[in-house]
């Protein structure tokens, strides 16, 4: 923890020497921070520090960590749609938690986030920058580890066919399974399994709304008395 703090202020003040000369890509968006106040300007994440850049309307920068936002979003031109993140508590390690920036692909009973494989090349502070800027790297799913929130656990997206496709079988096994086969899914391909488990969390509430409005119903019901 000790490390991942006193990196994170030496990126910091990196950041307000060597990104101010750089062509930061700037996208319109809010943050907001662990006290619940809310702040809105331009927005730049870099992915690979796990920096987030606020700019304000009179032109003052500010730099937030995860351990001092909740979440933020950000309209993405290139992909026509809005991105979402969150601060949580990741288990970087076996029994080491700390909090991480992770983007929202999907929420629901099983929540999907995804982080970028901080192992693929090595940190440099005088290359950092790119990783705000650079569209293309959003592109490739490859980039980025994909986990599933649920239960109160993360599991990796790699372990869908093991872990999570049987569950949800059990659950909704006939409509998956017909989900799949119109679709033409892959249950081994990345974009495949993020269809299916969005899916599965529309069933999920479709069936709770069911229950409910079943429930109201029968609550509404006027007892006859003979």
């Amino acid at each position: 923890m000790k490390t991942y703090i006193l990196f994170t202020l030496l990126w910091v003040t990196a950041a307000g020497t060597c990104l101010a000369k750089d062509d930061i890509a700037w996208k319109t968006g809010k943050l907001q921070l662990n006290n619940g106040a809310e702040m809105a300007g331009s927005l730049n994440y870099n992915w690979k520090a796990e920096v987030l850049q606020l700019k304000l309307p009179d032109g003052t920068i500010k730099a937030f960590s995860p351990s001092q936002v909740r979440s933020f979003m950000y309209f993405d031109e290139n992909a026509n749609d809005i991105r979402q993140f969150a601060s949580v508590d990741f288990p970087v390690r076996r029994s080491t938690y700390r909090p991480v920036f992770l983007e929202t692909i999907t929420t629901g009973v099983m929540t999907v986030y995804r982080r970028l494989r901080h192992a693929k090349e090595p940190l440099r502070l005088s290359s950092t920058a790119s990783y705000g800027n650079d569209d293309q790297l959003i592109k490739d799913y490859d980039n980025f580890n994909y986990v599933v929130y649920t239960n109160d656990t993360f599991i990796p997206l790699d372990e869908f066919n093991g872990s999570l496709w049987p569950q949800i079988q059990t659950e909704f096994g006939a409509e998956l399974k017909a989900f799949v086969k119109a679709r033409e899914l892959d249950t081994e391909n990345t974009m495949s399994r993020l269809m299916m488990i969005t899916q599965y969390n529309l069933l999920k509430e479709a069936a709770s709304s069911t229950t409910t409005a079943r429930g109201q119903a029968e609550e509404a019901t006027p007892i006859s008395v003979d």
